[in-house]
C-alpha cells in the first residue's frame, strides 16, 4: 500500500507539528536538562522543555488547521504566499533541527556559548515576522472569494 503525500500547505504544518512533538518528547525523555533559561535583562524566564515542547506543536497544528479551513471555504488564496508561508515557517524548525547540534560541536569548549541564545530567538522573531503573510493570504482570499 503506498501513501499519497498531499503537497498542501496544511500538510507541511501538521507534519511539522508532529516532528516537533516527536523530537522534543525524546530530547525531554533522554535529556538531563529538562528546562529552558531564558535570561532577559535581570529576570530569567524558566520553561520546562515539555511544556515548550506542546506549545510549538499547537501552534504548527493551529496554523495547518487555518490552512486546512481555507482549502474546505475553497477560498481563492495566493499560491505564492502560501507557499512563501509554509516553506518558510516550516523550514524555521529545520534550521533549528540542524544547526543546534552543529553550533554545540564547534562551540563544546567554550565556557559561555552565545549562538545558542542567539539561534532560537533570531528564528523565532523570524516566525513571528513571518505570520503576516498568513494574515495578508486570508485577507486576499476574502477579497478573491470562493474558488470555482
Amino acid at each position: 500500500m503506498k501513501i499519497k503525500f498531499k503537497h498542501r500547505a496544511d500538510n507541511y504544518f501538521w507534519v511539522t507539528a508532529l516532528l516537533i512533538f516527536i523530537v522534543g518528547t525524546l530530547y525531554y525523555l533522554i535529556s538531563n536538562t529538562t528546562t529552558l533559561d531564558i535570561n532577559i535583562h535581570d529576570t530569567y524566564f524558566v520553561i520546562d522543555c515539555f511544556h515548550f515542547t506542546v506549545f510549538f506543536t499547537l501552534l504548527y497544528f493551529f496554523l495547518g488547521a487555518i490552512y486546512w479551513i481555507l482549502y474546505t471555504l475553497r477560498l481563492n488564496i495566493s499560491p505564492k504566499l502560501t507557499k512563501l508561508h509554509a516553506k518558510a515557517t516550516t523550514g524555521i524548525v529545520f534550521i533549528y533541527l540542524v544547526a543546534t547540534p552543529i553550533l554545540n560541536i564547534i562551540y563544546k569548549d567554550s565556557f559561555y556559548n552565545d549562538s545558542a541564545e542567539i539561534l532560537p530567538l533570531l528564528l523565532f522573531a523570524i516566525f513571528i515576522l513571518l505570520q503576516p503573510l498568513l494574515l495578508i493570504n486570508i485577507i486576499v482570499g476574502l477579497v478573491r472569494g470562493k474558488a470555482n
